[in-house]
């Protein structure tokens, strides 16, 4: 009794998905407005590098993100901001698309050698219908709301004697996705609470005060719910739960437009917004 029972649990798992690289490039663009206040402007998202059919892309990729974004420092260690973010995928014949206003809170302080960071983001999707439990990791597939927390743990090397110029960023991050409800839905009892989770590090190329490249790697975890399926007894085979991973390589361009020299103790926005 006790090793079928042992059996039954195992065969109840969470099961698990990992599909093949993806890669995500991203193109931005940052304003200096004023000492401690940028506008942010981002176009980019995944490419598959695997084919499939019914594909479309939207500017050669299978999911599309773009992004605006404003982040004010109160001081050196605090800052806030706000983010309005539209994703597609026009990757299936289904197209589906969201538009996501965001809030955020950030902290950076110094840790020993690095900087330790930590972002409280809390998002609203509103969103498609989804259509099955395939991953969208640009967002959530129907409307629903999200709270993201990031740590991250950065080091800047500077190569040179110019406190602006050129500088290593080696970066490790964390950020899982919450799903947030004050009600469980009839039809939705099951819904996991993880929604999404990011591993990534980096190391960003600082070629002075305007120009940033970041190349970096990841992994995308989507945390998801399906039917449960029985075998032919009648006895569940799984615990109705998938985790979809994506290993991810990624390149980030930015240009920071300065209307004037910044200062020796001028602090840049994260690789990472």
């Amino acid at each position: 009794m006790l090793l079928a029972g042992a059996g039954q649990a195992a065969a109840q798992g969470t099961e698990h998905l990992r599909h093949p690289v993806a890669l995500a490039p991203e193109l931005q663009a940052a304003v200096v407005l004023s000492e401690g206040n940028y506008a942010y402007f981002s176009v980019g998202g995944r490419r598959e590098t695997e084919d499939f059919a019914g594909r479309r892309l939207a500017l050669g990729l299978d999911y599309l993100n773009l992004t605006v974004g404003y982040e004010h420092n109160w001081n050196p260690q605090w800052s806030w901001g706000a983010t309005l973010r539209y994703a597609r995928e026009p990757a299936t014949f289904y197209n589906r698309s969201a538009v996501v206003p965001g809030l955020l809170l950030r902290h950076r302080a110094a840790l020993g050698p690095v900087q330790f960071g930590q972002r409280l983001g809390l998002e609203y999707a509103f969103g498609d219908e989804p259509y099955n439990a395939s991953p969208f990791p640009t967002t959530s597939v129907y409307s629903r709301t999200l709270l993201r927390l990031r740590l991250d743990v950065e080091k800047v090397i500077r190569l040179g004697s110019q406190p602006n110029g050129l500088a290593l960023r080696p970066r490790v991050s964390f950020e899982p996705a919450l799903f947030l409800r004050l009600q469980k839905a009839e039809l939705d009892a099951d819904k996991r609470t993880v929604d999404f989770t990011s591993l990534r590090g980096e190391i960003g190329v600082q070629a002075g005060p305007r120009i940033t490249l970041t190349p970096w790697v990841g992994i995308q975890t989507n945390y998801s719910s399906l039917v449960v399926q029985l075998d032919k007894n009648g006895v569940p085979t799984s615990n109705g739960k998938l985790n979809t991973s994506t290993p991810v390589v990624g390149l980030d361009l930015r240009y920071t437009f300065l209307s004037n020299q910044p200062s020796a103790d001028w602090q840049q926005l994260p690789t990472q917004n």
